[in-house]
C-alpha cells in the first residue's frame, strides 16, 4: 500500500467553470486570477499571490486528457498479461513467462528513471524553492514513520470496521475485484472445457476485459461531463455533495450481475463463444465504473490525511480478496459447474448492487455520523 499527502484538493476528471471565467477543477477553492489553473505550466506566477492548490505543476491540476489517459492505462494494463502469457507459454514454454516479466520490469525501471516526479509534497517543495519562497523543514524521521504507520495501516483498519461508507465500499469493490481476478482461472477453464479453445485462443478472450475497461473509462468521463459538472456548478466551491460522484457506480452496478448471469447461462456448446465473451466485457465495464466512482466518492467524502487512509483500506480489502479467490476458482467451478459457480458470483454482485444507490440517498446522513472529518455540504 502506498500513501500520499492528501491535504489538498480532490482528484477530478472535469473542470467547473465559475462565473468569473477562471477554470477550476471540480470543487476546488477559487484563488487569485494570477495563479489560475490552466495557465502556462512553465510560467512563473507572482510569489505574492502564489497558491499551490491552483498551480499547474500540482498533479491535481493536470489536464483532463492526461488524467483520463492514466486512468485508461491503469485499468487495462493488468489484463493484457493473460493475452501475452498465453502466446508465450504456447510457443516458448512456461519458463519464458518469467523471462517476459523480467524484460518488462527492466523496461519499467529504465522508463521510471526518466519519469517526472508526481509525489505531491516533493513537487510543492520544489515549486516553492523555484519561486524563492520559504520551505518548511521536514519532520524528524521517527515522526514521519509514525505518521506513515497511522495513515497506511492502523487508521485504515479502524475505518474499515467503524465507518459504514468505507466498510461497505471496501466490501463491494473487494468482491467485484475478486470476481474479476477469478476470471484469470475461470476463463481458461470455461473456454477450454466448453469450446475446446487452444491456449492462445483462451488468452484472446481476455481482450473482452480490456474492451470493457475502455468502455468503463469512457462511461466515467461521460457521466462526469453530463451529470457531475452541471450539478457541481450549482454549488459554492468545496460544498459540492460527494454523492454526485456515484452516478457511474449506480449505472455500472447493474452491469455486474447482468454480465455474470449472462456468462453463467450462455457458456454452453449450443451457444456461440461470442455470447459469454460479450458478457465478460459487460462485467468488466460495470466493475470499472463502480471502482472509479467509489474511489472518487471516498476522496470527496473525507478530508486531509483520512483520504489516504480510506484509500489504503480500499486497497487492502481489494487486493487481499482478489488475491485469494483465484486460489480456489478451479475447485469452485469443478464442483458447482460453470453455470452455478458463476451464478454464485452473480448473486454476490446482486446483493451488493444497492450500495451506491444507498449512499446516493443516505450518504449525507452517514457523513454527519462519521467519527472522522468529512465534507459537509449545505
Amino acid at each position: 500500500m502506498t500513501t500520499v499527502d492528501t491535504n489538498q484538493p480532490r482528484l477530478e476528471l472535469g473542470a467547473v467553470q465559475p462565473e468569473n471565467g477562471v477554470e477550476e477543477t471540480g470543487a476546488r477553492p477559487t484563488t487569485d486570477a494570477k495563479t489560475a489553473v490552466g495557465s502556462d505550466p512553465e510560467a512563473v506566477p507572482n510569489p505574492d499571490h502564489w497558491d499551490w492548490d491552483s498551480d499547474p505543476h500540482n498533479p491535481y491540476n493536470w489536464p483532463n486528457q492526461r488524467k483520463f489517459r492514466q486512468l485508461l492505462m491503469l485499468s487495462t494494463a493488468a489484463f493484457t498479461a493473460p493475452i501475452i502469457g498465453s502466446f508465450v507459454v504456447a510457443r516458448k514454454g512456461w519458463r519464458w513467462t518469467q523471462w517476459t516479466l523480467i524484460f518488462f520490469a527492466v523496461v519499467a525501471i529504465l522508463a521510471s528513471l526518466a519519469a517526472s516526479e508526481t509525489y505531491h509534497p516533493n513537487l510543492k517543495r520544489r515549486r516553492a524553492k523555484q519561486l524563492g519562497l520559504p520551505v518548511a523543514e521536514r519532520e524528524p524521521l521517527k515522526a514521519r514513520i509514525g505518521m506513515f504507520l497511522t495513515i497506511a495501516l492502523l487508521r485504515p483498519l479502524h475505518m474499515m470496521f467503524t465507518e459504514p461508507i468505507v466498510g461497505l465500499i471496501c466490501l463491494y469493490v473487494a468482491c467485484e475485484f475478486a470476481t474479476l481476478f477469478t476470471f484469470f482461472a475461470a476463463v481458461p477453464f470455461i473456454f477450454r472445457s466448453v469450446y475446446d479453445f487452444s491456449m492462445e485462443q483462451q488468452g484472446l478472450v481476455f481482450i473482452s476485459i480490456v474492451v470493457g475497461c475502455i468502455l468503463g473509462a469512457v462511461t466515467v468521463l461521460i457521466c462526469n461531463v453530463v451529470l457531475y459538472l452541471p450539478r457541481a456548478r450549482r454549488h459554492p466551491p468545496r460544498e459540492v455533495p460527494p454523492e454526485y460522484r456515484l452516478y457511474p457506480a449506480m449505472i455500472g452496478s447493474v452491469g455486474l450481475p447482468v454480465g455474470l448471469f449472462w456468462l453463467a447461462w450462455t457458456a454452453r456448446k449450443d451457444i456461440s463463444w461470442a455470447s459469454p465473451t460479450v458478457a465478460i466485457a459487460i462485467f468488466a465495464w460495470g466493475n470499472l465504473c463502480v471502482f472509479v466512482a467509489t474511489i472518487q466518492y471516498i476522496t470527496d467524502v473525507y478530508i486531509g490525511s483520512t483520504v489516504a487512509s480510506a484509500g489504503s483500506a480500499n486497497s487492502l480489502a481489494r487486493y487481499g480478496l482478489a488475491g485469494a479467490f483465484p486460489l480456489f476458482a478451479i475447485q469452485l467451478y469443478t464442483r458447482l459447474g460453470i453455470s452455478w459457480a458463476t451464478s454464485l458470483l452473480g448473486f454476490i454482485a446482486l446483493a451488493l448492487l444497492p450500495v451506491p444507490w444507498a449512499f446516493f440517498r443516505w450518504g449525507k446522513a452517514l457523513r454527519r455520523m462519521s467519527k472522522y472529518e468529512t465534507a459537509q455540504d449545505k
